[in-house]
């Protein structure tokens, strides 16, 4: 493929005569200046055109256009036919030139119906258009609503709503528009009773006793992802917990329940973050007896950790008949079963009793049909002596699924197995060469209370996807902890959510723009984790040879990554702060001026941010000096790389709707060049220099590129890369997304690889 273009007549087109244009865009009416190609100023126009003084006196002028009210289209349409300038072209759209005033519709109806697909309440106006200030449109005519007015242009002018807006409009403007007597309809509802209550009506000892309600049955409700503390249950929203994370005892349990000691820990764990916003009672009674049995472990953690060591020494150099006795008994099963104490220090079925022993071969049965009963740690740690060893399973992969099961059902009733049931979960998977080995090292990550591994996690999640990234996780990397500030208590939701998605946006960006992902534009040394496996079980040799656990890098320590993170998680929240109204900001020190654009991006693609907020308004001065400097510059390459003797590829002509939703503008030679509507491209098209738009030529045309490239880039002093950033970054500041896919192979975006073409045709 080959585009024979001329860079200077593509330059001249850009310059023409004085036009306004009255025309529709998307819901409103608005006035927009030119000259020739490029929009100009309408401060300036109306300077260089008093008479236009009528004009903004009647409309309102935003981001260099101005913006015309239905009530005052009529008057407008007069005003601009009148107009009398030799160099002044009026143009009004014929569909708006059509339109006229007349009554409201006695079947209109603002109508509202809930998509549970789409978690959102979308519009329905019955075929008309909403202008603003309760002004609707349909076909050819015009009407108001009297009792709409302009503090509801906000709701009006959205086609579906969603999120915290859902809730304000169920439980604010549906009761005003039933009190103004506004036409509408909503087939969904708000209760601002809670989904599910929970009071606690007493603590006793190692016990507590909760009173727990529902509103209805969870499996007939479910949360919303949009709107977070919600749930939506027969046809109404209320405020509820997110269900799909709550453990199914707890949907299970009605009335007053009694938790003991177990019990409680796992309630304050996994239950009451979740139901907090509607938990009635001294929460803080509770909190005191799990840190009383936090404390209680503690002081037995370190006895603990001694017994296993001392175990792991005696067995492993002197225990060699734990392996064949485990062969012995691994078929032996007890139907019934007394439990019996057994607390040694070195857990072995030669210091069991016989009654300990029955007990055991009982417990273990049990456990073998997926009933984890009861039992002191001694018992476990024997059964996962048996599993390393591979003793009573199929393969590898039964032994980790049963090792694994141990782990999830007892960590909590014996919090100790985390200390080293973790690392022998990893030494089994890397040991038996199972696939994913640090999958345990994950999943801990996700499952408190204990964490002990950030850097592998950290490796890990660099390669998989930093969304995956929770904010328990980050405060690892971060100088300051955003949990603990108020906004983040209360808007939790919203910054575990955003900040992993910022994270992974920035990550995204870097892979594309410099081939490598956000953690790693910091330099850092790798250390490799070795170890011997299974330090502590009984049956392994002591010269057993260290397997390589990971080769991590030290993010958590290395300061300069922290202080990195660090600002753009603040600046990030700040975003937040700054959406939610929030007043007071976090101070950010020494942030990239690119990351800051790129994380503007984000939230001004994800939340909409108005783009009136930005300064649109400054004059924008155009060196044509150097502008003809940098085309003289570039004549020699383009006659290189743009030889006449190729043939030009010639785009498809336009469909009859294309056309149409096109603009015509004439160059000096009197030629129609077509246009799309869409200002963002042009706006890119426009924003490249000359040897730049020579480079995207080079790519569309897809024929020797690196070679190319190379040669323009070194005619203009730069690196290909240098050449390329300079294109994405126009491209993100323009058409809101990376042109250039490829580091090394420089492919353009396929999404738009036939726009470009359609675009640099239209502009030959």
């Amino acid at each position: 493929m080959d585009l024979d273009i001329d860079i200077d007549r593509m330059t001249r087109t850009l310059h023409g005569e004085y036009v306004i244009t009255l025309r529709k865009q998307k819901r409103d009416f608005v006035i927009v200046a030119y000259r020739g190609k490029n929009r100009v100023l309408l401060s300036w126009m109306g300077k260089r055109f008093p008479q236009l003084a009528s004009i903004f006196a009647c409309t309102s002028l935003r981001d260099n256009t101005l913006y015309v009210s239905l009530g005052k289209l009529e008057q407008v349409k007069s005003i601009l036919l009148e107009l009398d300038d030799p160099l002044l072209i009026i143009e009004i759209d014929p569909k708006v030139q059509r339109l006229h005033l007349d009554d409201v519709p006695p079947s209109l109806i603002i109508s509202y119906h809930w998509v549970q697909g789409r978690e959102a309440l979308i519009q329905d106006l019955g075929g008309a258009k909403y202008a603003g200030a309760g002004w609707f449109y349909v076909l050819d005519t015009y009407f108001q609503i009297p009792t709409v007015g302009l503090a509801d242009d906000q709701i009006l002018n959205r086609s579906e709503i969603t999120g915290s807006s859902l809730v304000n409009f169920l439980r604010k403007d549906v009761l005003l528009w039933h009190k103004r007597g506004v036409p509408f309809h909503c087939d969904l509802s708000y209760r601002d009773h809670p989904f599910v209550t929970c009071e606690l009506v007493s603590t006793f000892e190692s016990q507590i006793k909760l009173n727990i309600n529902w509103e209805g049955s969870p499996q007939a409700a479910y949360s919303l992802t949009t709107v977070p503390d919600h749930i939506h249950h027969d046809g109404a929203i209320q405020p509820g917990p997110n269900l799909q994370t709550l453990p199914k005892e707890f949907l299970d349990t009605r009335g007053t329940v009694i938790y003991d000691r177990a019990q409680i820990h796992w309630f304050w764990h996994k239950v009451y973050p979740l139901i907090q916003p509607w938990f009635r009672g001294d929460a803080d009674s509770i909190k005191i007896m799990v840190e009383q049995e936090r404390t209680h472990l503690e002081l037995g953690r370190s006895r603990s950790v001694a017994q296993l060591s001392r175990v792991g020494q005696m067995s492993s150099f002197t225990d060699t008949s734990f392996l064949t006795e485990a062969k012995r008994y691994a078929g032996r099963q007890e139907e019934q079963g007394r439990y019996v104490s057994f607390q040694a220090t070195s857990p072995t079925y030669a210091v069991m009793t016989d009654s300990q022993k029955k007990w055991y071969f009982c417990w273990r049965t049990q456990v073998r049909r997926g009933h984890y009963l009861n039992t002191d740690l001694a018992y476990v740690l024997v059964y996962i002596y048996e599993l390393i060893h591979k003793v009573g399973v199929e393969d590898s992969e039964e032994g980790y699924q049963r090792l694994l099961a141990i782990w999830l059902q007892y960590r909590l009733r014996i919090p100790i197995l985390d200390q080293f049931l973790i690392d022998w979960l990893v030494d089994y998977r890397l040991f038996y060469q199972l696939p994913e080995p640090l999958k345990p090292y994950i999943m801990n990550a996700s499952a408190p209370p204990v964490f002990q591994v950030p850097e592998i996690v950290f490796a890990q999640y660099a390669q998989e996807g930093l969304i995956r990234l929770s904010m328990d996780l980050l405060v690892y990397l971060l100088d300051y902890d955003p949990q603990r500030s108020r906004f983040y208590q209360a808007n939790r939701s919203v910054l575990e959510q955003e900040i992993p998605q910022v994270l992974q946006y920035l990550d995204r960006v870097f892979g594309k723009m410099k081939g490598k992902g956000l953690f790693d534009q910091i330099p850092m040394a790798t250390h490799t984790i070795r170890r011997r496996p299974f330090e502590g079980v009984p049956g392994f040799s002591y010269d057993r040879s260290e397997i390589v656990i990971a080769k991590i890098k030290p993010y958590t320590t290395h300061k300069p990554l922290r202080k990195y993170l660090t600002a753009i998680v603040r600046y990030s929240e700040n975003k937040l702060r700054h959406i939610h109204r929030y007043k007071t900001l976090l101070p950010v020190a020494g942030l990239d001026p690119f990351i800051k654009r790129q994380i503007d991006r984000y939230f001004d693609r994800y939340y909409g941010i108005p783009q009136a907020e930005r300064d649109f308004d400054q004059e924008v001065k155009i060196d044509f000096e150097a502008v003809a400097r940098l085309q003289r510059e570039s004549s020699d390459i383009v006659s290189l790389l743009l030889s006449d003797d190729e043939e030009a590829v010639h785009a498809d002509p336009p469909t009859e709707d294309a056309s149409k939703s096109s603009e015509k503008y004439e160059d000096q030679n009197n030629k129609p060049i077509v246009f799309s509507e869409s200002s963002q491209w042009t706006v890119f098209f426009q924003t490249l220099a000359p040897y730049q738009l020579n480079a995207v030529i080079i790519m569309v045309n897809q024929d020797d590129v690196k070679a190319k490239l190379k040669v323009l880039a070194t005619s203009h002093s730069i690196m290909i890369q240098s050449l390329i950033d300079e294109i994405n970054e126009i491209a993100l500041d323009t058409i809101g997304d990376l042109l250039i896919d490829g580091y090394d192979s420089f492919l353009l975006n396929e999404e738009y690889h036939e726009q470009l073409i359609s675009m640099i045709q239209a502009m030959r």
